[in-house]
């Protein structure tokens, strides 16, 4: 997904591929406001438990779901997307495949007026994660 996610924002940026790696590669804890910090790192450098990894979208959550995140699942991958609602003040969606195994994927909006996209995906729902 990040490559696709990358390819595209290379044609569609005026960010130099330097600038959009970093982005896609950063983990932007002092860009996400405290309050949700506790919901998806442990450390300034480290995801929370149960967190498989991360990816940023120079893009808003909306811009970001509905250009690259919901076509590469659905119509690339073939898999499906449930929303589920909130959690840590950030959309939460289920995706599965047909075997029915399972990820989540958290939409947290950073930078300034939430700009900008940290796409946190996880093993179980962060929900029940203690």
């Amino acid at each position: 997904m990040s490559r696709r996610i990358r390819r595209d924002l290379l044609k569609k940026s005026i960010k130099t591929p330097e600038t959009i790696d970093e982005f896609l590669r950063s983990l932007p804890y002092s860009e996400i406001a405290a309050q949700q910090r506790e919901y998806f790192f442990q450390s300034e450098t480290k995801l929370k438990t149960g967190a498989l990894g991360s990816l940023g979208i120079i893009q808003s959550p909306i811009i970001s779901y509905y250009s690259y995140i919901q076509p590469i699942l659905t119509k690339e991958l073939g898999l499906e997307i449930e929303e589920l609602g909130i959690y840590g003040e950030a959309e939460l969606y289920k995706v599965k495949n047909e075997q029915k195994v399972e990820l989540y994927i958290s939409l947290v909006p950073v930078g300034s007026f939430g700009r900008q996209t940290f796409v946190v995906i996880w093993e179980k729902d962060p929900r029940n994660i203690d």
